[in-house]
């Protein structure tokens, strides 16, 4: 049983820094603006473009790396409203949330699928590098949240816990910043964690650190390396 525990909970680590990559909240007008980010585990490192844009009421933030874009709506609060991922494969999947619904359309392959879940009160998160800046601020300090996984479209219950605010390290040097971290809830919680930092004067994600793997495994960071306003 063990195996098995730890075998999905690292894939679900994996998954996370997929997330990772991706106004008004709080109180707090958050900057728009696009950002490079670099993920490296290991050897293996590649960049992508992080932007967030305002329109009207809401936020758009859209992601853009090697093979693979996501785009997502945001209400004030930082909870999501809707989430689209394109494959340069053509694949498409498109998630909007109505009330305690949330309705997940795959196309692909000349095939279209829909699928419907029923949530409850909490917010849905996506991407965690936006929506978690309000636990960030501390308003909420802890937040119970859904999101969907991107390589599955299984939708889980995650928790988030706002740490120690500090300095950590980016590529441009010592920032001062908030760290989130992240758990899956219930049996998995205590197998597997995520940090996410948030710098402090304008909470911007500018730093992720997790293990996506078994013991021995390289540890994934993601870390802004320019800001491209």
């Amino acid at each position: 049983m063990k195996t098995i525990i730890k075998t999905t909970v690292y894939l679900f680590a994996a998954v996370l820094g997929m997330v990772a990559a991706g106004t008004v909240f709080a109180g707090l007008l958050s900057q728009a603006g696009s950002f490079v980010y670099r993920e490296q585990t290991g050897d293996t490192v590649h960049e992508y473009v992080w932007q967030l844009k305002h329109l009207g009421d809401q936020v758009v933030i859209t992601s853009r790396e090697p093979g693979k874009f996501f785009q997502t709506t945001c209400a004030p609060d930082g909870s999501t409203l809707s989430w689209e991922f394109k494959g340069n494969d053509g694949s498409r999947v498109i998630a909007r949330r109505h009330g305690d619904k949330l309705i997940v359309e795959r196309n692909g392959k000349g095939q279209k699928e829909e699928s419907t879940e029923t949530l409850d009160e909490r917010p849905w998160y996506q991407p965690l590098s936006y929506s978690l800046r309000a636990v960030a601020e501390g308003e909420p300090a802890v937040s119970s949240f859904w999101m969907i996984r991107p390589d599955t479209l299984e939708v889980v219950s995650l928790t988030a816990e706002k740490k120690k605010c500090g300095t950590v390290e980016v590529n441009q040097g010592a920032v001062p910043a908030c760290e989130v971290e992240i758990r899956k809830e219930g049996l998995f919680a205590s197998f597997w964690h995520a940090s996410y930092w948030f710098r402090q004067n304008d909470k911007q994600f500018v730093r992720y650190e997790a293990v996506h793997g078994a013991p021995g495994t390289p540890e994934t960071v993601i870390q802004l390396v320019e800001e491209l306003h």
